[in-house]
């Protein structure tokens, strides 16, 4: 017998009543099946079959003799010059009878899947920065690198805008070459988990802690000197307690640069009240400044992760990229966003935040550009291995 995988069918719809289940299989496995002269009621069994064997159907027709058939099928697609029973039994009608605005719309359904998919793993991407700030303040007693009041700058404002945009975004090349999806499939996948939490947003995270240990370091605050410290750095000297006023303490004696520069009558402003009260005043401003180059370094991340997500074969550099002007603008509002929310006075008071310098705002340039340098080399290697273990990975 010759391989029904590459082999023609043609059936007339007298001898679909002789057909056995196995002459089904064998038809249907066919790639090339034509059924000619059927009736109503075998364009539903037809219909049936290719359901039982969990394929999604969609039919199109006209006339009366074809509203069984669409009724029962995934899909009903009738003619705009078809008969009411035919429109009325179908979900879609074509108004322009062309068989094409069928395949446009089937592009412009995947278009809309894949933007929704892309757009969930950029929002997927900045949980684990988000995440991860309390666990370190809880294991290892970090100063809290990102308030939950930021967390709401964050997913309210600086994100929202470009994630919006990218419903905007055009279709990949790819879009028509892809397998159709089983019927198991989900909205979000593995590979998307791998992508969003896995990737971009450990390294995410690992430039924000950059940035925020960084704005310590400045000033002469080590990362051993600043863990496990009491979570009340932001009250005054006098409301601690003893053990607290302790832990403070020593931070201060820690920081030669602080001492060198509080000098009260030469004596060190560690051993005084009214020194550590300066001293609870200026730290309280310090961790702001950090916390504000942990927000303004995971904002600027996530632009780039938002323009690396427009494609996830083709370069973000291509000439043949459609401009997408929406997402720009977006950026360049949310970026604005910050700046007001990090360098205002008063404003980022409210928000626990204060202006980092430069030198330590620069790691969110870093940071941009080290993910888009990641993602422009995953994307050279699924071009060049399209069947290789990171396009299996990471393409979703």
């Amino acid at each position: 017998d010759p391989d029904p995988t590459q082999c023609s069918a043609v059936v007339q719809g007298s001898e679909i009543p002789k057909m056995s289940q196995n002459d089904w299989d064998l038809v249907l496995s066919c790639g090339e099946c034509i059924f000619a002269r059927t009736q109503p009621e075998q364009k539903q069994q037809l219909v049936k079959q290719l359901q039982a064997k969990k394929l999604v159907v969609a039919m199109t027709g006209d006339g009366v003799n074809d509203a069984p058939a669409l009724k029962v099928a995934n899909v009903g697609i009738a003619m705009g010059s078809g008969t009411s029973v035919a429109k009325e039994a179908a979900q879609i009608t074509v108004l322009e009878d062309d068989f094409g605005s069928i395949v446009e719309g089937i592009k412009e359904g995947r278009r809309i899947f894949e933007n929704l998919k892309k757009a969930i793993t950029y929002i997927l991407t900045h949980l684990a920065p988000e995440i991860v700030p309390y666990v370190f303040a809880f294991a290892f007693g970090l100063p809290l690198s990102l308030e939950t009041i930021v967390i709401m700058l964050i997913d309210l404002g600086t994100d929202m805008l470009p994630g919006i945009c990218i419903a905007y975004e055009e279709a990949d090349a790819r879009v028509m070459s892809i397998p159709p999806r089983s019927l198991d499939s989900h909205l979000i996948t593995p590979r998307m988990l791998i992508m969003g939490y896995g990737v971009y947003g450990l390294l995410e995270t690992f430039f924000c802690f950059w940035a925020f240990i960084f704005t310590f370091e400045e000033s002469g605050y080590s990362l051993s000197s600043i863990t496990f410290l009491p979570s009340t750095y932001r009250d005054s000297w006098a409301d601690l307690s003893a053990s607290d006023q302790s832990d403070f303490s020593k931070l201060c004696a820690s920081n030669s640069d602080y001492i060198n520069s509080h000098l009260i009558g030469g004596v060190s402003p560690c051993n005084s009240t009214a020194g550590m009260t300066t001293f609870m005043d200026d730290f309280s401003t310090m961790v702001s400044k950090a916390q504000g180059s942990y927000f303004i370094t995971l904002a600027v991340m996530q632009f780039a992760n938002c323009l690396v997500r427009r494609q996830q074969l083709l370069s973000t550099f291509s000439p043949s990229q459609v401009i997408n002007w929406r997402m720009l603008i977006s950026i360049l509002i949310s970026t604005g966003f910050a700046c007001f929310f990090v360098y205002v006075p008063k404003v980022n008071t409210a928000f626990y935040l204060a202006g980092p310098t430069s030198a330590s705002a620069c790691s969110a340039l870093w940071g941009g550009l080290v993910l888009i340098l990641v993602d422009e080399f995953r994307k050279l290697l699924c071009r060049t291995w399209p069947d290789g273990i990171m396009a299996r990975y990471t393409i979703f």
